[in-house]
């Protein structure tokens, strides 16, 4: 049995107890109280993130167990020594020398044990995916596996450098043309999903250069400059033996308390810091220290931990203080810097959005930008202004709120202005203009598919510009105009489209839009001999009214569509002729309405000849055309609950309306395979041009074979 502890020695235990677990509760106490003490974000500098475990207001409490955690294991450890141990009166030379390092080892034990379990805590809480370093200031994390962001960003998966879907090896492969996108957090695709960076699009544009292929590395970290480009392209970015770098920052002119430069350490502490900054606790440590002399200096103000930085109005006193974080020459230097590495360079101006006009006034300075296209022009390597571009083209293609952040379009759009620059000519994309109507379900169906997933047009190598139309006579007009390259219509309005613009030819169809139909409340058609029927004159209904009412003696009624509801509840009129998705709204919001003649409403896809005959190195643009639309249709069927919500937002109509439309379209249900015309589609066509006693085209009256 062992032995029992005598009464002195039982309290002598209780009280060492106590004294540790008070020594414990006064850390965690402290570093609970202290952890609200962080330092304002303009004079902190550029911050990882106020929610990551090495923000002060976290690492406070973080570190204070991990103290604690290490402090009683030593405790313990030294406790079990002296146990075990013994007297050393009599001990030989090895086993005293043994037990006077033990200590150090068992402290060395509780240190390595405590930096293994915090490192398996952040495995299990991180919630950015930022880590400090010693000589960039911050990376993102390496070797990530679809990391969900929750602080927003897409999933992100990383390299063992950190690189976002970065390649396994930075060893450059044989036969391989290696493009290193540097950049800030709108290269490295903040708020989107790593295949919708513009780097990853950039791939996909341009497959091949040269001969070889193309291997875009994304290179950029969200909050970098500049300095930080230099500074990992002499270290780490140099091992990719990229042949070309693609650079475009925007914050270098951010204001700061202190520049970048200013915040790197001193040349003598640099290796320290290198090995220092492996260790978890030490990284904790570091930022407890720093805040803890914050509070104490009285530099620190007061935040509930994890809560956003407050930036708001600064003080005259404060704002006097703030910097660039990267001096114009030193920005301008840089530049030359990065230029003069082996291999070609080339600048790129991202994309402002303008409708935050109080963050465009804090972080945008243009004399940079215009430093960078001087620079460009003095020592020959090419600047892309995107920003000129979209400004130029009215394109917004931002996330909200966001002054530099694009969205997946937008990001598709810088990939395809830097494809066409850098590799005119050899793979670039090809450019389509496609005008779609938004109240129009199945058409519109198409357009949110293509929205929601630019990356069926870059797999396609088309840059794509969608045009959303409210009315049919402005989406007539540019057609008439030759703005579009291609564009969606139907039967008499498609008539008269294509005879304004002789250069267009249909090409495919999406399928059955709705219908046509004749809506009263009369029981049946012949019910209608000698009433009131509205009609939009010069419209498909119309067309059909003249087949269906030919021998009833109807009064027709002229009335524009979207009048024809109110004419029916008030009783203005005992029918009304129209087409989905009116037809769907008037049945689904007035119950005694029945359908008295219907038929499928059928739809085209048509596009300019002279469009479709560009050689293309990419191939023939009719059948790509064909395929990206039938992808789309496909991503639209497969995603029905979500895209007739996105529809039905869009678009104005009901959801119960859409889906009912989208309900009677093959593609939409899963039933179609392929959108070759059928002679349904001919036919009404061919009617619809003769009603309108227009010329039929040569190709719909001798049809060519499909190609």
């Amino acid at each position: 049995m062992g032995a029992v502890l005598r009464p002195s020695a039982r309290l002598r235990a209780l009280a060492a107890l106590g004294v540790v677990l008070a020594c414990n509760a006064a850390l965690v106490g402290w570093a609970w109280w202290f952890r609200q003490a962080v330092a304002p974000g303009w004079v902190k500098g550029p911050l990882i993130d106020p929610a990551s475990p090495y923000a002060p207001e976290n690492a406070m409490v973080r570190f204070a167990v991990a103290a604690c955690a290490a402090f009683d294991l030593y405790l313990i450890g030294t406790l079990l020594l002296w146990r075990r141990g013994g007297p050393l009166r009599n001990a030989s030379p090895a086993r005293r020398w043994t037990a006077r390092l033990a200590p150090l080892g068992v402290a060395l034990a509780a240190a390595w044990v405590t930096e293994n379990g915090l490192r398996l805590w952040l495995v299990h809480d991180m919630v950015t995916y930022f880590r400090p370093h010693p000589a960039l200031h911050w990376v993102v994390r390496p070797n990530l596996r679809n990391f969900d962001n929750l602080k927003g960003g897409g999933r992100v998966t990383t390299n063992a450098d950190g690189l976002r879907d970065g390649p396994a090896s930075r060893v450059r492969p044989p036969g391989t043309y290696r493009v290193m996108v540097l950049g800030d957090s709108s290269n490295f695709g903040h708020g989107v999903e790593g295949s919708e960076t513009w780097a990853r699009v950039l791939e996909r544009f341009v497959p091949t250069h040269r001969g070889m292929r193309v291997e875009v590395v994304n290179g950029a970290t969200p909050g970098w400059t500049t300095y930080q480009a230099v500074a990992f392209m002499r270290g780490v970015g140099a091992a990719y033996a990229p042949d070309l770098v693609v650079a475009g920052f925007n914050n270098d002119p951010g204001p700061e308390y202190l520049g970048d430069a200013e915040r790197a350490p001193g040349p003598g502490v640099g290796a320290l810091n290198a090995l220092l900054f492996r260790s978890e606790f030490y990284l904790l440590g570091r930022e407890v220290v720093l805040a803890t002399a914050r509070r104490a200096v009285g530099t620190a103000a007061i935040r509930q931990a994890g809560e956003e930085p407050r930036y708001g109005a600064l003080a005259a006193d404060t704002a006097r203080r703030l910097r660039p974080r990267v001096p114009r020459d030193a920005f301008v230097a840089n530049l030359a810097a990065l230029d003069a590495l082996p291999g070609d360079f080339a600048w790129v101006n991202m994309p402002i959005n303008r409708a935050v006009p109080e963050l465009v006034a804090r972080y945008v300075d243009a004399s940079y930008r215009a430093a960078a296209s001087e620079l460009g022009g003095q020592r020959g390597f090419p600047v892309i202004d995107v920003d000129a571009a979209w400004q130029r083209d009215g394109i917004a293609d931002f996330q909200p709120g966001h002054v530099f952040h694009p969205d997946a379009a937008g990001h598709a759009r810088i990939a395809a202005q830097v494809a066409a620059t850098l590799f005119p000519g050899e793979g670039a994309p090809t450019p389509l203009v496609l005008g779609i109507s938004s109240l129009t379900p199945v058409h519109a169906h198409v357009a949110v598919a293509l929205a929601a997933h630019p990356a069926l047009a870059a797999d396609a190598g088309v840059a794509l510009d969608v045009r959303s139309y409210g009315s049919g006579k402005a989406q007539g007009d540019d057609v008439a105009a030759g703005r579009l390259d291609a564009f969606f219509s139907c039967e008499v309005p498609a008539a008269r489209m294509l005879t304004s613009l002789p250069d267009a030819e249909v090409v495919a169809t999406p399928g059955v839009l709705g219908r046509i139909a004749i809506v009263g409340r009369v029981p049946s058609l012949a019910a209608l001999r000698g009433r009131r029927v509205a009609v939009a004159p010069g419209s498909t209904p119309a067309m059909d009214w003249e087949t269906w009412g030919a021998s009833l003696g109807a009064v027709v009624v002229p009335l524009d569509t979207d009048a024809m509801q109110d004419a029916l509840a008030r009783g203005a009129v005992d029918a009304a002729a129209g087409w989905d998705p009116w037809v769907a709204r008037w049945l689904a919001e007035d119950p005694r309405l029945r359908v008295l003649a219907s038929r499928p409403f059928r739809s085209v896809l048509a596009v300019r000849r002279s469009w479709a005959d560009t050689p293309d190195p990419r191939g023939d643009r009719r059948r790509r055309l064909v395929a990206l639309v039938e992808r789309a249709l496909r991503a639209a069927a497969s995603e029905r609950a979500a895209t007739d919500s996105a529809v039905a937002s869009v678009s104005g109509w009901p959801l119960e309306v859409v889906r009912a439309v989208a309900d009677q379209n093959a593609w939409l249900t899963g039933t179609a395979d392929a959108s070759a015309l059928v002679d349904a589609d001919r036919a009404g066509l061919a009617r619809a041009y003769a009603w309108a006693r227009l010329p039929l085209p040569a190709w719909l009256a001798a049809p060519t074979p499909a190609r």
